[in-house]
């Protein structure tokens, strides 16, 4: 077990979370599960809407400490992962044990006689690795695929030998000294692979080297490679820090909340202060704490739902703050020309994000935004045993919050063509969660493929002029149909972890003269496609997939700011293309020329 302490903390929650695979200069090991970490009270991270929504006690930032000893206190516990190590020198196939560690240098060294290294060689992991759709991952059975899947006593030594023919994976071949068998690594890859590689292990290497789901497991392995990104896909969920939960009272209280459980009354309260010390609780009076107390204990939220729609609340009636909380938004004037369809444009100058993660998939990114079902079903456990807590990150940054008319989008919604097209997507969409094995849900809507195209069109354009990166702008999209809650709004925001702030250039661009224009280029930009006609006339209905007229070259986004992995795109929802005008959101006019006017 060792504490990597050269990735940052963010990375973490989106990149390599516990049951990840990180490649280190001479080494591979897994990040442990929660039951090997140990949480820093100072690195508690107050959000008590999503500990709410999600039933936990505490999120707590991954930390890397050392004790004056030079201990590993806090930091993020590791697992040597995979277990089998190759000396490129001689083709050794074994266990890391056989192998002797050199602590200086923090790497393996083959002792092998025969090994033209002279006892230098360094070994390095194995490139193969198997796992499932259920989240279990082992070693690639080394054994089980030279002997061709039969039970024999023989254990090796093993050899992996390189022919360099072609370069494919048919020239790695696996010689087994003992006995003599031989096997070429293309056998695990082709139609052999069941026969290569055995039933799936059950194996969990995160939670302890020799942990094994109790349940079994009957789903297929599937061999990858160590490095494949379809090994990890973390399952996140995120809220925003919006008031009354900025304000500085609320802040100070958070962080002794675990302390204030037994505390019932005013009185005690009083007590409380007096017997402890407690620096940010003491600009405050007794009275002020215990209304605060009060007021997180009478709110309860139970679905991601709920967090969405306080915080298009919020978002609505703006207030420009005082430079000193966490969430501050100021509302612009509406760009001319767009007042049909936009109902308000909002610069969120300051925003506090705050990201947990609840587990993860492996070979299929299943995690969606609110379908805590698939989460339930699909979902790899982040520990043995439930905890109360789970890691999580907090970023601040800026952005521009745009919401649409819900009359404009109602008159669009009942268009026979969309409601055509919806019927067929929601069939579509069953179809899709069935053959991954998910419970039915209710499709999001076509009102949300339409909001998600447009926000996907609006990452590409402003990362043209606000100097971040269109991997670095997120988006939240906030839609409901229902009559009682009806929401149809984008933020578009960027957000950085260990940081106070941002540049402002995100923000600024949400200025009416500067919107407008923005706003227009990314519709233009959006009817024609390098791709086209291929890509305008691509129909999810006969092909079987969630997405319609998207692609690399028009639509789709880094996944780090997708929401949804990329799918319920179709920029023919937005604006006309070569495939027509008959579904599309905005008329021809604001697709023209930047003035609006028709392309000379």
């Amino acid at each position: 077990m060792s504490t990597i302490g050269d990735i940052r903390p963010s990375q973490i929650i989106t990149t390599f979370g516990p049951g990840s695979i990180v490649d280190l200069r001479t080494l591979s090991v897994i990040i442990a599960g929660l039951d090997y970490w140990n949480p820093l009270d100072e690195e508690l991270i107050d959000e008590p809407r999503l500990l709410r929504a999600l039933g936990k006690h505490a999120f707590y930032r991954p930390a890397s400490r050392v004790d004056h000893r030079g201990r590993p206190v806090g930091g993020v516990p590791t697992i040597i992962f995979p277990a089998w190590l190759v000396c490129p020198r001689c083709g050794r196939l074994a266990p890391w044990q056989e192998f002797v560690w050199e602590q200086k240098r923090q790497r393996f060294l083959c002792k092998e006689t025969r090994c033209p290294g002279k006892g230098n060689a360094v070994a390095f992991p194995s490139r193969f690795i198997v796992a499932c759709a259920n989240g279990h991952l082992d070693d690639f059975p080394w054994l089980t695929c030279v002997h061709g899947g039969q039970a024999q006593d023989c254990q090796g030594p093993l050899k992996l030998v390189d022919r360099g023919l072609s370069g494919s994976i048919s020239d790695l071949l696996v010689v087994c000294e003992g006995c003599g068998a031989r096997r070429p690594m293309g056998h695990a890859f082709g139609e052999q692979r069941a026969a290569a590689i055995g039933p799936c292990t059950a194996r969990r290497p995160w939670l302890g080297t020799d942990d094994v789901d109790p349940d079994g497991c009957d789903a297929e392995p599937r061999p990858l490679l160590r490095g494949a990104s379809n090994a990890w896909f973390p399952v996140l969920r995120s809220a925003l820090s919006i008031p009354p939960w900025v304000n500085p009272v609320q802040e100070a209280v958070g962080k002794y909340e675990r302390h204030m459980i037994r505390l019932d009354s005013l009185e005690k309260v009083e007590m409380f202060l007096e017997l402890g010390n407690y620096p940010e609780l003491e600009r405050f009076t007794a009275e002020e704490i215990w209304s605060a107390l009060q007021e997180r204990r009478n709110r309860t939220l139970r679905t991601v739902t709920d967090l969405l729609w306080e915080e298009w609340l919020a978002f609505r009636q703006p207030s420009a703050g005082t430079g000193k909380t966490e969430f501050e938004t100021r509302q612009v004037d509406l760009p001319p020309g767009l007042e049909p369809w936009l109902a308000r444009v909002v610069q969120a100058t300051r925003l506090r994000e705050v990201r947990a993660i609840l587990g993860f998939t492996r070979i299929d990114a299943l995690g969606e935004p609110g379908d805590d079902s698939a989460a339930e079903i699909k979902i790899a456990p982040l520990s043995r045993r439930p905890m109360d807590w789970l890691p999580a990150v907090e970023t601040k940054g800026e952005g521009i919050f745009i919401e649409f008319h819900e009359d404009a989008l109602r008159t669009w919604e009942n268009r026979d063509d969309v409601k055509t097209l919806s019927g067929n997507l929601s069939r579509i969409y069953a179809l899709w969660r069935k053959e991954r094995g998910l419970p039915d849900a209710a499709f999001p809507g076509i009102r949300y493929v339409l909001l998600h195209s447009i926000a996907h069109m609006l990452i590409r354009q402003l990362s043209l002029d606000c100097g971040y990166s269109a991997s670095s702008i997120r988006e939240r999209i906030y839609c409901s149909s229902n009559p009682d809650k009806p929401m149809a709004g984008i933020l578009l925001y960027t957000a950085v972890a260990d940081s106070e702030g941002s540049l402002g250039g995100l923000v600024e661009l949400g200025e009416p003269d500067r919107f407008g224009p923005l706003m227009r280029a990314a519709l233009r930009g959006a009817t024609v496609c390098s791709s086209d006609p291929l890509c305008a006339e691509h129909r999810a209905e006969e092909h079987g997939i969630l997405n319609g007229a998207a692609c690399h070259a028009c639509l789709m986004v880094s996944e780090t700011s997708c929401e949804r992995g990329n799918r319920l795109l179709d920029r023919n929802l937005v604006v006309p293309t070569f495939a027509g005008s008959s579904l599309a959101f905005f008329p021809e006019s604001l697709c023209g020329s930047p003035d609006g006017g028709p392309d000379s």
